[in-house]
């Protein structure tokens, strides 16, 4: 199931709706939120998806969960 939240509220380790899983998150100067994502849990980061913070991010899984 998809959850969306807000890309302020992604944390490293959640895995977004594509299977992207996210490695780190910083942000730019327009206060852009920068998530860099791996394709495999603990792998190199592959991308850098770009969100504005009004939009919502997908994530079918947290690094909340155990």
């Amino acid at each position: 199931m998809i959850k969306y939240v807000r890309p302020d509220d992604v944390q490293v380790g959640d895995v977004l709706a594509d299977g992207h899983h996210v490695v780190c998150i910083s942000c730019n100067s327009l206060g852009n939120i920068i998530l860099r994502c791996a394709y495999s849990a603990g792998g190199y980061p592959a991308t850098s998806i770009l969100y504005e913070p009004t939009n919502l991010v997908g994530i079918i899984s947290t690094a909340k969960e155990g």
